[in-house]
């Protein structure tokens, strides 16, 4: 049996439906912390399960007489996130759960400037320390989510950012979701850490050209010190959190955390990543 956590996101959306395309049914278990948001999955024959990661009794009772648990994480804060992911881990060791496939990231320094990538790092580690088979399963940042700011991009005309010319090789969740969905249904892969990536490192001025391109509006990225990008997002009424998120993924991207291209997606999934230009002409605005 396999269970999904945080089955009813987008992402655990997509790998119920990869997971579909490569076994049965009754054989996928989904979770979610209100059940009631799985009515389309659960019409697809697909059992549901209540699993809320702030309960631990939750998660104990969802992964019983599950094999292969994929471990989707929340957008909790930090010091939360942690524990939520570590109680994951107890719940699977109780209930003999064979092997945790791990939704990761790819930037999992001990002295990066991204809060959650501290997150990543510690769930890798405390997998490596348990007594359950594991695959990591990094990711970089979805080309999905451009779609959401995208629009504003367009209607200002500009990108902001304290990236600097940092580039991030943008994959879509569909083809994160069906290298998961591979790695949960076959042998060989445990103990393996994979960078899913897209086929290409882009930075934002790139992003901004193909904007235009494809949208037929001029956008141009606006390159701001982490001060003047602060006060930019303060000013479009980013909450604090949000804030301190993206000054820390910004800062890492212009470090450099993410500017490598894998074929791992190809490996797994059988067919090459979908490019950004690809998806955004795949997605009017």
């Amino acid at each position: 049996m396999l269970l999904v956590t945080a089955a009813n996101g987008r992402l655990g959306q997509k790998i119920i439906t990869a997971l579909l395309k490569k076994t049965s049914a009754d054989r996928i278990v989904a979770a979610a912390r209100d059940p009631g948001k799985l009515v389309n999955t659960a019409a697809q024959k697909v059992q549901c399960r209540r699993a809320d990661y702030d309960i631990p009794s939750t998660l104990r009772s969802a992964s019983a007489n599950i094999d292969t648990l994929i471990l989707v994480p929340s957008p909790a804060p930090k010091t939360q996130r942690i524990q939520q992911h570590r109680d994951v881990i107890a719940a699977a060791r109780s209930n003999n759960v064979r092997t945790i496939v791990f939704v990761s990231f790819m930037d999992t320094r001990a002295d990066s400037p991204l809060p959650y990538a501290h997150i990543f790092a510690d769930t890798e580690n405390a997998l490596a320390e348990s007594a359950l088979s594991w695959t990591n399963m990094r990711m970089p940042y979805y080309i999905d989510n451009l779609l959401y700011w995208l629009p504003k991009s367009l209607e200002t005309g500009g990108i902001f950012s304290s990236a600097g010319d940092g580039r991030m090789p943008y994959v879509t969740q569909t083809d994160l979701a069906e290298s998961i969905a591979t790695v949960a249904t076959m042998e060989g892969h445990a103990g393996k850490t994979y960078e899913l990536t897209g086929p290409e490192s882009l930075s934002y001025d790139d992003l901004a050209t193909l904007a235009s391109d494809i949208y037929g509006k001029q956008v141009t990225y606006k390159a701001l010190t982490a001060e003047a990008h602060q006060h930019y997002l303060r000013s479009s009424g980013a909450t604090e959190y949000c804030i301190e998120i993206a000054l820390g993924l910004a800062a890492a991207i212009k470090e450099g955390a993410f500017d490598r291209v894998t074929t791992h997606v190809e490996q797994l999934a059988g067919y090459p990543p979908e490019s950004v230009q690809s998806f955004f002409n795949c997605h009017p605005l």
